[in-house]
């Protein structure tokens, strides 16, 4: 990538391996198959692939225009009311509760399917760097009782931690990830450095609980037998 302009952002070739964002973006790619269609002129043509580093959305940002946003939120969000519907429909249902079809039903419909696309490790990653990271950092410095002038390798232990902690809340942008509840409480504890009323932090969070809860229903029904 060239250097960041905040104006203008530069489209350059795309290289599946090589091609990076600008730390705290995001990559947007353009990529072309084959035209096999005859009658194109561009028949047996494949166009280079592109793509640009993009500066990502803040929860702030998106909230102050949320008014505006508010008329195209509300449409896509009957799509995916219609999805559920239609997923229930097909299933037999011969009813659909307000529970599913709720803004918080649809937002745990999209969880676990990861519908929107909005989330990727990537992202969540980036903004894990720039809303726990540093905070997380101090912290554990804190309890692992370092030094201010710690040793390289109690500096490296520290480094490893953090890495440890974005993977796995990274990994949480999947709608399929599951943790054990001694794993989520951890991940919960990191989230809780996030700036107040974050909005992933609330969103990963609420998730996390859920595992919990559902990891303790299915100990009830194992007693059980």
């Amino acid at each position: 990538m060239s250097v960041i302009d905040t104006l203008n952002h530069s489209v350059v070739a795309y290289d599946p391996k090589a091609s990076k964002p600008f730390t705290g973006q995001r990559l947007s790619k353009v990529t072309y198959k084959t035209v096999t269609d005859k009658e194109s002129p561009m028949y047996g043509i494949k166009r280079d692939s592109k793509c640009v580093s993009l500066p990502i959305f803040k929860n702030e940002e998106v909230i102050a225009q949320s008014q505006a946003l508010a008329p195209y939120v509300i449409e896509y969000l009957q799509t995916v009311q219609d999805k559920i519907v239609r997923e229930r429909i097909d299933a037999g249902a011969s009813s659909i509760s307000m529970e599913e079809i709720s803004i918080a039903g649809c937002i745990e419909y999209l969880d676990s399917n990861n519908e929107s696309g909005r989330l990727t490790k990537e992202s969540v990653a980036s903004w894990f760097q720039e809303n726990i990271a540093d905070a997380l950092t101090v912290t554990l410095a804190d309890k692992l009782g370092v030094s201010e002038t710690p040793t390289d390798a109690e500096s490296n232990k520290i480094i490893a931690v953090v890495e440890a902690f974005k993977g796995k809340i990274s990994s949480l942008a999947g709608g399929k990830t599951a943790y054990e509840p001694k794993i989520c409480k951890s991940l919960i504890n990191a989230l809780e450095l996030a700036p107040a009323g974050d909005v992933l932090a609330t969103r990963f969070t609420a998730r996390l609980n859920k595992m919990i809860n559902e990891h303790k229903n299915d100990d009830e029904l194992l007693n059980l037998l």
